[in-house]
């Protein structure tokens, strides 16, 4: 990453995650690297990982907040609309009892999420 050789970290990284699946430590930069070339829903399914390792990691759950935010405007589900809403209360809520400094932005995302579709989310 250093090196910025982003495809390659990201390579090593994911075979981190499948050689050593107990140990979350190598989401996080994993999380980022997804996201940074656009792969989102990859991006969450990391930092779901992050935030099972430590459910009061106030960035982390803003991060992925913020990608199910964005994905959701885009028309894409990590799992389901219904599961990814699901998902986004359960952060939500940990984010505001952690005393995240950014609740009202998360507050307006979650009020976008809850929102019904018209057209389904694929």
């Amino acid at each position: 990453m250093r090196s910025q050789a982003f495809g390659e970290a990201r390579t090593v990284f994911e075979e981190a995650g499948r050689r050593w699946p107990s140990d979350a430590s190598f989401a996080r930069p994993l999380a980022l690297l997804n996201a940074m070339s656009g792969r989102s829903a990859d991006a969450v399914r990391s930092m779901e990982r992050v935030i099972g390792a430590d459910p009061a990691d106030i960035d982390a759950l803003y991060l992925t907040l913020e990608w199910l935010f964005r994905l959701r405007r885009g028309g894409v589900a990590v799992h389901s609309a219904a599961e990814d809403l699901q998902l986004a209360r359960t952060y939500a809520d940990s984010y505001s009892k952690a005393n995240g400094p950014k609740q009202p932005l998360v507050s307006r995302w979650l009020t976008y999420l809850e929102q019904p579709r018209t057209s389904p989310v694929r």
